[in-house]
């Protein structure tokens, strides 16, 4: 019997998901580092999937009152994308076979740590999560899946050895579909449990390198959908052997014959009926044991024509008993590209949003989501590949399904675009008058879509020849646009739109599309003048990738930004100070700085730790009038916009550079030590 894979779901140290995690082993990006997540005694570099178990429950949409073990949420988020990505048809008999070794050690040592400060702490609740069925529960549940469950713990092979479970169940018509591979999360035991052995390595390991020391943990979960192979059947690959072997040899310790290696891949080439193999994904701890046996059991069963072969626990780590659904998963060349900044539709879709239903936050515009080119930067030789694209929309924020048709519309017909349209012949300005054909569809249905794309759309720019911030207004569909500039509320009586409006001086300025069907929402946005409006900048330090945005110009355009730091308003920076030097075009008197930052704590996004302010007459030569400590926020300190402003003696200048330090995620963060983020919308020099 032919057993193919039909859907693959992985979460590790490289990324979340099959796209991220290909993309950075192409890239050569390793995902080994110092831990972040928990404290140790034992300092060495481990794979850690850099989301705290709070951020793991959010993208499942669990209450945070709900305890899951860490084990148990990655397991949940791999196994959902393989159930997805496997397209399981309702009817089906669908099983689960999940291998962990950890299980909820996790939230063990939480109580443990807790009840031995005060017997009266600790959440003895907790502990019921332990045992290593307990995530294989959590997994079914999450996924709907209520046929036949079973648990493997034998160690690092326990998702391979669930992979074979799965197969023989398929063999043995006991389900049509099987979920299997595996699920472990790093804790305190297993690191000083491997500690004691003397294998972690205190650097990245080198599988197989002459020079290696030992290993590094990590930590992830990587599912596969199993399913008989069918004619016309989509699948990525075929499970044509499999086996496994013990050989009795030590504990933790593998024979120096390489025994148990040597019979396992034996039998599974035996089964398979293979007459060649191209590519061998090995164990590859890095530990002297492993990989010399492993090596001589190569040598055993192929003599000197091995095959080429690696590991990949150089960039993911060793994750115990998810090593081996991990490396299936990593294996296929296949995939989906989803990237969240473009096709995450629980993002809001307006900077409006107190007008709009409530989101997880932020900023996915319908311009964004059509820009997105699905294999940008891949090289020609892999972007048949790409098979396609996929938008998630997470609904803990989403009551109705009526709110989903919100979401999804008409975002949606953007992304179709995307998948099914040559780049070359993909034109937003096009794109709009058809989506307005589509739009009245919509309307004939009775589809709750977004008409927030008949509201005005709003750019702003800067004119620094003339001081001037541009405001250039749009909108889809018929209907003329009218605006005031006092904050009075537009009119058909108002003036009416023609051309951009420049403005040199404070204003409000609202702006409305006056409709027979009915006029849109009031577009209404203050601009503020200072001495540094509209006025050249440059950043001597560039933004952080994903934050960069226009690049400098945000920083004088006179507007401020809301709490959403995705919008564009805010600029960020991690582990790095904004550093920017504005030309006032004319020496003029100053006596402050001022700025916003935007803090938010579980995102590592921080406040400023100190701002200097220096001037100059020639924008070479600057001599510094002004530097201030800024305290770091306490763990009591609210999320939201801090803003602050440093004075000095009156001095006159032309070039004015201002340094906004970063800070370091504190002690009480669970990142801590680590650099935070800072982001800043605007510098006011008066």
């Amino acid at each position: 019997m032919n057993i193919a894979v039909r859907g693959i779901g992985i979460i590790s140290a490289l990324g979340n998901g099959a796209g991220e995690t290909l993309a950075a082993l192409r890239a050569g990006r390793s995902g080994i580092g110092k831990p972040t997540l928990f404290r140790s005694a034992v300092d060495v570099p481990v794979g850690e999937v850099r989301r705290d178990n709070r951020a793991l429950g959010e993208l499942l949409g669990i209450p945070a009152r709900e305890t899951p073990s860490r084990t148990a949420l990655l397991g949940m988020i791999a196994a959902a994308q393989a159930v997805a990505d496997a397209a399981i048809p309702a009817a089906a008999r669908v099983a689960l076979v999940s291998g962990t070794s950890v299980g909820g050690m996790d939230l063990t040592e939480n109580f443990y740590r807790d009840f031995r400060s005060d017997n009266g702490r600790g959440r003895l609740r907790s502990v019921a999560g332990h045992d290593c069925a307990d995530s294989t529960r959590r997994i079914a549940e999450y996924c709907g899946i209520t046929g036949y469950t079973a648990t493997v713990s034998t160690a690092c092979s326990s998702a391979a050895n669930a992979v074979i479970t799965g197969a023989l169940l398929l063999e043995n018509d006991m389900a049509d579909y099987v979920v299997a591979g595996g699920t472990d999360a790093l804790c305190r035991f297993t690191l000083n449990g491997f500690n004691s052995l003397s294998i972690l390595d205190p650097e990245r390991c080198r599988p197989f390198d002459a020079t290696r020391a030992g290993l590094n943990l990590g930590e992830g979960a990587g599912y596969v959908v199993l399913a008989r192979e069918e004619p016309s059947m989509r699948s990525y690959c075929r499970l044509a052997g499999y086996a496994n072997a013990n050989d009795a040899h030590h504990q933790t310790a593998s024979s120096e014959t390489g025994e148990g290696a040597y019979r396992a891949m034996a039998e599974a080439l035996a089964r398979s009926g293979l007459e060649r193999v191209d590519y061998i994904n090995a164990h590859g701890t890095a530990t002297p044991n492993n990989d010399l046996t492993e090596g001589i059991a190569l040598r055993r069963l192929f003599g000197e024509q091995v095959p080429p072969f690696s590991s990949t626990k150089g960039f993911t780590g060793h994750a115990l008993a998810a090593a081996g659904g991990i490396e299936a998963a990593k294996q296929h060349h296949n995939v989906i590209m989803t990237p969240n900044t473009y096709l995450y539709f629980d993002y809001y879709q307006s900077t409006d949003t107190e007008n709009e239903p409530m989101a997880i936050g932020g900023y996915l515009p319908l311009e964004r989501v059509y820009s997105l080119e699905p294999t940008a930067g891949i090289p020609d030789e892999y972007k048949k590949y790409v098979i396609g694209v996929q938008a998630n929309l997470w609904t803990e924020y989403i009551p109705t399904f009526s709110q989903v048709e919100y979401m999804v519309m008409p975002r949606m017909a953007a992304l179709a675009e995307v998948q099914w349209t040559d780049p070359s012949k993909k034109e937003y300005q096009s794109f709009l008058p058809r989506l307005v054909r589509m739009t009245k569809l919509y309307d004939r249905l009775g589809y709750n879509y977004a008409k927030n794309i008949f509201d005005i759309h709003a750019e702003f720019t800067t004119d620094t020849e003339n001081g001037e911030v541009v405001v250039d207004l749009s909108t889809m569909g018929d209907g003329d646009i009218y605006y005031t500039l006092d904050g009075s509320e537009p009119t058909s009586a108002s003036n009416k739109y023609d051309t951009p409006v420049r403005i040199k001086e404070n204003a409000t300025i609202k702006a409305v599309v006056v409709r027979p069907a009915g006029n849109s929402r009031v577009f209404s946005e203050k601009i503020t003048f200072s001495k540094s409006t509209a006025k050249p900048v440059t950043l001597r330090v560039a933004p952080s990738r994903g934050y960069e945005f226009k690049g400098g110009p945000e920083m004088t355009d006179g507007l401020t930004g809301d709490t959403n730091y995705k919008t564009g308003r805010w600029l960020g920076f991690q582990g790095k100070d904004l550093d920017a030097a504005i030309d006032l075009k004319q020496p003029v008197e100053i006596s402050q700085v001022a700025f916003n930052t935007n803090v938010v704590k579980g995102d590592w996004i921080m406040g400023a730790a100190g701002v200097t302010v220096k001037v100059s007459e020639d924008g070479k030569n600057f001599k510094e009038v002004v530097s201030k400590t800024i305290p770091s926020l306490k763990q009591s300190d609210k999320d939201g916009i801090y803003p602050q402003e440093v004075t000095f003696a009156p001095v006159k200048a032309r070039y004015v550079e201002v340094i906004i330090k970063s800070d370091k995620l504190p002690a009480w963060h669970g990142g801590a030590g680590n650099p935070a983020y800072l982001f800043v919308d605007e510098i006011i020099i008066q």
